[in-house]
């Protein structure tokens, strides 16, 4: 039977295997840094 089963099962697309919440985060923490230095404070 079919041996290469578990690696088209097992190959996931670049987005399913990215934690999406902490790439949210970690975004919004470099966005938040980088108007933080490009607009003045206040």
């Amino acid at each position: 039977m079919g041996g290469n089963q578990g690696t088209v099962i097992s190959k996931k697309k670049w987005w399913e295997r990215i934690p999406h919440t902490y790439v949210i985060l970690f975004f919004m923490i470099l966005l938040a840094a980088l108007l933080t230095w490009v607009l003045p404070a206040g």
